[in-house]
């Protein structure tokens, strides 16, 4: 037997694919500090401008209408460029406010929770608060969890305008990304009110965190903040 049939035949055991996943998913482990949230902003930047790309207006499409499959396909691919970009852009937000993005170590737990505790410390967490032992290299935070917290980061008086203006887009942009990456459902109806809404939540966001003024993503009426 070759020398790599030999290789892959050890390979693809599952011991051996465990182990061969490990190796390979240690390359991106990492504990982000806040000078990182500049390689996610410039990472959401390049999901946003994609969608753009696109010169898209969402139409809304009867359930199984295959009237207009090339318009249904890009707004498949808008979707996912948003969803995918609104959540490396949320975590350049915590990142750049000085929150961790991070999840606390499993095995850790219960001495963090006893951490926290003594030290009256509450979520989201702040990076100069955890100590590096508690974070989790593997994972990051969920976008529940980054939603759960925003009106923290963003420190809004008035609570109304905060989910008006900037959340309920993200989590527009949630949604979609969980039905095109995760259902099995091939419609999506849309209407100028969810366009909307996501385009007021991205062009306020840069407005307001990182004082850029950026173009809408999607070709409808928005307002800013």
């Amino acid at each position: 037997m070759a020398e790599e049939d030999k290789y892959q035949e050890k390979l693809f055991t599952q011991k051996g694919l465990n182990k061969y996943i490990k190796k390979y998913e240690k390359i991106f482990y990492r504990k982000y500090n806040q000078d990182d949230y500049l390689t996610f902003k410039l990472r959401a930047d390049k999901f946003f401008n994609f969608c753009r790309e696109l010169k898209l207006t969402f139409i809304e499409i009867p359930r199984r209408d295959n009237t207009f499959p090339e318009i249904f396909n890009r707004q498949i691919k808008a979707r996912l460029f948003l969803g995918v970009g609104c959540e490396l852009l949320l975590k350049s937000i915590y990142l750049k406010k000085g929150y961790i993005i991070n999840s606390i170590n499993k095995d850790k737990r219960k001495e963090f929770k006893k951490f926290i505790q003594k030290k009256n410390i509450s979520e989201p967490y702040k990076i100069k608060e955890i100590p590096k032992r508690f974070i989790d290299s593997k994972n990051t935070f969920f976008m529940n969890y980054l939603l759960k917290h925003l009106h923290t980061i963003f420190q809004l008086k008035n609570n109304k305008r905060f989910i008006t203006y900037i959340k309920k887009g993200f989590e527009v942009a949630r949604v979609w990304r969980n039905k095109e990456a995760h259902s099995g459902i091939g419609y999506h109806n849309e209407t100028n009110d969810l366009s909307s809404a996501l385009n007021m939540s991205i062009i306020n966001t840069y407005s307001i965190i990182f004082n850029e003024k950026v173009s809408p993503l999607i070709r409808t009426a928005y307002k800013e903040f």
